[in-house]
């Protein structure tokens, strides 16, 4: 299950939004946030795969909000929500490199399009990160075998076997 969190200033679209993704299969919203300071106190508590963010709101808007989330956050992946076809705000949204920017009103596709993106990326993440942990095992087990092998057939088994062979027989007696 991926999570993520709404920030929007305006009751009535964070609410459109969770609408909008109920029937998505395999997201949860943890939390909502009216402005960018408070998105961020929910962030580092909630944790979320990615974010969905108005770009105007009161107390820290979406103009400070990113650059925050793309150098303390820089794994989330961020959609952006926006009343303003504004190129400062698409300016800012390419800089902290989101994954879209939809402006608003938006369709219940535009949002579910934005949000597979996110999703078939948290996936591919996922996919190479399992990866990883399986050639790690992998190199480490030739490594096992290998160590076992230079103790049980190699020269050094010999000398270990003349060391410990009186030691043992001096513990039978």
């Amino acid at each position: 299950m991926y999570t993520y969190v709404v920030i929007d200033d305006e009751p009535l679209i964070r609410r459109g939004i969770l609408k909008k993704l109920e029937n998505y299969p395999g997201i949860q919203c943890v939390a909502q946030a009216s402005n960018g300071k408070a998105a961020l106190e929910q962030i580092e508590e909630k944790d979320p795969d990615f974010v969905i963010t108005d770009m105007k709101m009161p107390i820290m808007d979406g103009t400070q909000l990113l650059p925050v989330l793309s150098t303390q956050y820089p794994e989330k992946y961020i959609i952006v929500i926006s009343g303003y076809k504004d190129f400062d705000y698409a300016k800012e949204a390419l800089r902290a490199k989101t994954l879209d920017y939809i402006v608003k009103p938006f369709s219940r596709e535009a949002l579910c399009s934005a949000v597979d993106k996110a999703v078939e990326l948290l996936q591919s993440r996922e996919t190479l990160q399992e990866k990883i942990t399986l050639d790690e095992a992998e190199k480490e087990k030739e490594t096992m075998k290998s160590t076992t092998k230079t103790l049980t057939e190699g020269p050094l088994a010999k000398q270990i076997l003349l060391v410990s062979l009186p030691l043992a027989l001096s513990n039978l007696l």
